[in-house]
């Protein structure tokens, strides 16, 4: 899945509830693999940003791991059916004995290092600690914008609190049919840019203009479903995987 966002630099000023964050990479303190915020597109996210050194840090991190994390996983989501995925972000690049004993103790799941503070200086506005920042990753919900910030403050609020945030997040909208929202070029032939050009007259075929009669059903293009292709017999298609299977220029 290609994600259609638009990532900004470094702000001037750490990103505050409301505001629509820029992604970062970390790397995965357990596999070394690269972490970005992007990666959990489709998903609410919480940031739980310790230390093993902070006190309140030894009482909030377990419980956004049990309260937060596998509450969410063991619900499905929130009531919304929106996924909910904590990240742990260690911000302590000394001693990583210590780190490691807290990670432990605390049953931490998704680990990341911050050690350079790359995303600490994107929502750090108070230099405190423990900081917790909850970020909607849905695209076309109408709760929300994408990548919106909607919690982002020091000091632990609660898993209850914070629980109020989360399922807040609706659901997306599923996107419009393409057959819908397809260009009229005219003599009631329609053009989609991935799919090609053709005709609607008789719902629920259509007549393409290289393939004929395919019986397009009830379905949705862009969410996928089968056609009839009369040459092929039945492929699955959807706006994504049609590229692979077909090519159409309009100019040519």
């Amino acid at each position: 899945m290609i994600l259609a966002m638009s990532w900004s630099f470094l702000p001037a000023q750490p990103f505050p509830t409301g505001s629509i964050t820029s992604d970062f990479t970390l790397k995965d303190r357990r596999t070394g693999e690269d972490v970005s915020l992007s990666d959990f597109d489709g998903k609410v996210i919480v940031l739980d940003f310790f230390a093993y050194w902070c006190a309140p840090c030894a009482f909030s991190s377990p419980d956004i791991e049990q309260n937060i994390q596998r509450f969410y996983k063991d619900q499905g989501g929130n009531p919304n059916g929106v996924e909910v995925q904590v990240i742990a972000v260690n911000i302590e690049n000394g001693n990583p004995e210590l780190t490691d004993d807290f990670i432990q103790q605390t049953e931490l799941e998704l680990v990341v290092d911050d050690t350079q503070a790359v995303a600490w200086n994107l929502y750090n506005e108070t230099q405190g600690i423990p900081l917790f920042v909850v970020i909607n990753g849905v695209d076309n919900t109408p709760s929300h914008e994408q990548w919106e910030v909607l919690h982002n403050a020091p000091s632990y609020p609660g898993a209850e609190f914070l629980r109020g945030i989360i399922d807040s997040v609706e659901a997306a909208l599923p996107p419009p049919d393409p057959i819908e929202t397809a260009i009229d070029i005219g003599g009631n032939w329609r053009w989609i840019d991935w799919f090609g050009s053709f005709q609607v007259d008789q719902i629920p075929w259509l007549f393409h203009e290289h393939y004929g009669w395919i019986f397009a059903g009830d379905g949705n293009l862009n969410t996928g479903q089968f056609l009839l292709d009369l040459t092929l017999g039945w492929i699955w298609t959807d706006k994504r995987s049609y590229p692979h299977i077909f090519s159409f220029d309009r100019n040519s």
